[in-house]
């Protein structure tokens, strides 16, 4: 495996709870192989970061690696090898760079190392392990923004949005209308029917109660959390275009 090229790879951390393992950031860790094949990792660029993670976030630790591809290659088995001396169950996330517009899920695969006897020999081999991709709303707009483009017509997530904004809006105009009726019963200018004003009394029943603190202070939250993902996003846009 001499002159392999470098890969881009890194670290996973994050917490675990009972047999699940919840990966909640990532850091990219220079990797190369020397003449033997062997991995070589720098460990002391580990060492440092998990210092800093500790530091900030006491909570999470090393859960496994990532690396950037379609397939597992034969040499991963390697990095695998020298993260395990770090962590004795690492888990292997693969992420492909290739991305199909018409793919329905994320280019992402999860893995886990087993060993088992072939031919009376112990070996080593990668078998999929099951996973569930969490994500808030902001980021789920962000993604879908940037892997489908922001002016593309084919973004699932922002047609759903835009429909719902409709749906909200058309339920708006109903509901004044509703309050129209209702100041001219009140005025004498319509006629009271005590049928429709039960209909009326449980529609708005039905509708949800947005003027509250709770509301308030959850939609100031979303809010906050949309602005900095695209002030984050903006930021990434403009380091990588220095880069170039």
């Amino acid at each position: 495996l001499a002159g392999l090229p470098e890969r881009v790879s890194g670290v996973l951390f994050g917490f675990q709870h009972g047999l699940s393992m919840h990966v909640t950031d990532s850091f990219e860790v220079p990797c190369r192989y020397d003449e033997s094949g062997s991995a070589r990792l720098d460990a002391d660029f580990i060492k440092k970061k998990q210092e800093h993670f500790s530091a900030v976030f006491p909570q999470l630790e090393m859960l496994g690696w990532y690396a950037i591809g379609a397939d597992v290659r034969s040499e991963d088995l390697l990095i695998h090898r020298a993260i395990a001396e770090l962590n004795e169950s690492p888990l292997f996330l693969l992420v492909d760079s290739e991305i199909d517009a018409d793919a329905k899920d994320l280019p992402v695969k999860m893995f886990e190392a087993v060993t088992q006897v072939v031919n009376d020999v112990p070996t080593t081999i990668f078998v999929d392990a099951e996973f569930q991709i969490e994500a808030t709303e902001p980021e789920r707009i962000t993604v879908d923004t940037i892997v489908k483009g922001s002016n593309s017509q084919g973004s699932t997530l922002v047609q759903h949005l835009c429909d719902l904004q409709n749906s909200v809006q058309m339920l708006l105009r109903r509901v004044r209308g509703l309050e129209k009726f209702l100041l001219a019963v009140k005025a004498g200018e319509v006629e009271a029917s005590h049928s429709l004003l039960r209909q009326i009394s449980a529609v708005c029943h039905a509708l949800p109660l947005v003027d509250s603190p709770a509301f308030q202070t959850e939609y100031l939250q979303e809010l906050d959390d949309s602005a900095l993902v695209g002030y984050l996003a903006t930021m990434t846009k403009g380091a990588q275009a220095l880069l170039e």
